[in-house]
């Protein structure tokens, strides 16, 4: 139908359009983890720990959560194509609505499917995304804590010297502060799939 395409063509195709940027975003944290990890092993073996369940937990979260994001953005796409859809009818048929003084019914009808949308699709996305963000943001605070927790003794002991120790409770700020950019992409990427079939099916 023209209203499918025409959704395809607002929505679908930016989305899609956007996910070569968010591969080399990807790729571009990636590297970068990689780098600033190696060195921190390097440099203190003892944080191996950390730098390990770090990206445990967020695989995990991102597993837990992840479907629960693409329903929800599945659930606002429909929404969205439904009001499209409303619309391009009464584009179509506004003569008749007009000639039957429909125009106030019609116009209670959009408003309830704006609200239905906003309440059903779009409010349930942004819960979803504002908890995903805020636990990317805690992770890293959580683990410098933590490290500082359990090695603070040992730099009292000489054992970890005070450098060794500063540097790398400011390498793990700056992981997690990747961590957090990569969580942010892994979920965009997520979001791509729905949009991507919805372009196959018309092609």
């Amino acid at each position: 139908r023209a209203s499918d395409m025409q959704a395809a063509l607002m929505e679908d195709v930016k989305d899609v359009s956007e996910s070569y940027m968010f591969m080399i975003e990807l790729s571009r944290v990636l590297g970068r983890l990689l780098i600033v990890m190696a060195f921190t092993l390097h440099k203190n073996p003892g944080s191996g720990w950390i730098l390990m369940c770090m990206p445990l937990l967020m695989i995990l979260w991102v597993l837990l959560r992840g479907s629960g994001y693409v329903g929800a953005c599945a659930t606002e796409g429909d929404m969205q194509l439904d009001v499209v859809k409303f619309v391009h009818g009464t584009c179509e048929n506004y003569v008749i609505i007009a000639e039957y003084m429909q125009r106030a019914q019609v116009n209670e009808m959009f408003w309830q499917k704006l609200m239905d949308m906003t309440k059903r699709g779009r409010i349930p996305k942004q819960l979803i995304e504002t908890n995903n963000e805020y636990f990317a943001m805690w992770l890293g605070p959580v683990f410098v804590g933590l490290y500082i927790a359990s090695t603070a003794r040992q730099v009292l002991r000489h054992n970890i010297s005070l450098g060794t120790f500063i540097a790398t409770v400011t390498v793990l700020k700056t992981i997690a502060g990747n961590f957090g950019g990569l969580y942010k992409v892994l979920m965009s990427l997520n979001r791509i799939f729905g949009p991507l079939a919805n372009l196959t099916y018309l092609l």
